[in-house]
């Protein structure tokens, strides 16, 4: 059984299924970046580009005028690691490739690190292409002596770090649930329970009198906002957490691949691939749903203790309701 992880006909499988996303971030890549400094350097009018140049040539502001485009250039790009593990997994299972994947003589490892590895090239492959054919055409205008290539290095890095945890994450998030539906809906939903949990418990402590209402919970700048996902990826200026992102990436990749080697083919179509997994997600839904209701009780029904215990209660009832039922369904979207 082949061992080694640079399988060639696993690699070409990968692009083969995967190329026409690669092309789409290429061409994502182009149009929000060199295209916009094209416009902005090239084709503008004259008082324009004569007013930008004397703008850097008073400030030396580069850092936010020639890179203020992207980060919705790395937005796009996380959208891209996004859909490649739904592609790569969630759709997968729904077309039932994962059957002849796994008959494949390879370790299952090996094809999910393939994955990984596979999409991790795309990023580099279009953050290196982008930003250089970026560099090249503000290096031919009129502010080519303003450029800074080192601050473009230092930003492209950035950007592939974020991308590939952003990916990391999603892949890891496919490799236990059996739909790419749910696959797709746990990474949106992940990026807002820390500020969902936040508001929750504030909003508990206080009604039960363990805090007075004016005392929020400061967790800015501690430990556990770097729990928050949407930090992740909107996080600008300094201080940014990349050892804590890295090794949390490093551990969501490794679970992964344990995950993905023991995929059962015959729970495909179920929402949780593992039983264990499964009762972790059960509790979860349910305690969001309590939380949640007995928030929405509260505010809405009667102010009190009361009117929260018992919005938490009925919420408790019906999300649990709820997700025994989803829990049960086998479904192949």
């Amino acid at each position: 059984m082949q061992r080694s992880i640079f399988v060639r006909a696993l690699w070409w499988k990968e692009y083969r299924q995967t190329r026409v996303l690669l092309w789409l971030m290429m061409i994502a890549g182009f149009f929000s970046t060199a295209y916009l400094h094209m416009r902005e350097v090239w084709f503008a009018s004259p008082q324009v580009i004569v007013g930008l140049v004397e703008y850097l040539a008073k400030t030396q502001e580069t850092n936010w005028l020639l890179h203020r485009n992207y980060g919705g250039f790395m937005l796009l790009l996380v959208l891209g690691g996004f859909l490649l593990s739904l592609w790569q997994l969630g759709h997968e299972r729904r077309n039932q490739m994962s059957e002849q994947t796994f008959a494949l003589p390879y370790p299952r490892w090996v094809i999910y690190v393939t994955k990984w590895l596979v999409s991790v090239a795309y990023i580099v492959f279009v953050v290196t292409a982008s930003v250089a054919l970026d560099i090249l055409v503000l290096k031919l205008s009129q502010v080519g002596a303003y450029v800074h290539v080192i601050d473009f290095i230092g930003r492209g890095f950035h950007i592939i770090f974020v991308t590939v945890a952003a990916y990391t994450f999603t892949l890891f998030i496919g490799s236990f649930t059996g739909t790419w539906t749910l696959q797709a809906a746990l990474s949106i939903i992940s990026l807002f329970l820390y500020e969902f949990f936040t508001l929750m418990l504030q909003q508990l402590l206080y009604i039960f009198m363990i805090t007075p209402i004016y005392m929020e919970l400061r967790l800015r700048g501690t430990f556990w906002e770097k729990f928050n996902l949407t930090n992740w990826v909107f996080h600008e200026g300094g201080n940014y957490p990349y050892a804590f992102v890295g090794v949390v990436s490093l551990l969501l990749f490794i679970a992964g691949m344990v995950l993905y080697s023991r995929n059962s083919l015959e729970n495909n179509g179920k929402l949780v691939l593992f039983p264990i997994i499964e009762k972790l997600f059960i509790v979860g839904f349910v305690l969001c749903a309590a939380l949640f209701s007995g928030n929405l009780s509260y505010d809405t029904l009667y102010p009190g203790r009361l009117g929260y215990a018992a919005g938490a209660g009925l919420g408790t009832i019906i999300g649990y309701i709820i997700i025994r039922t989803l829990t049960r369904m086998r479904v192949r979207t």
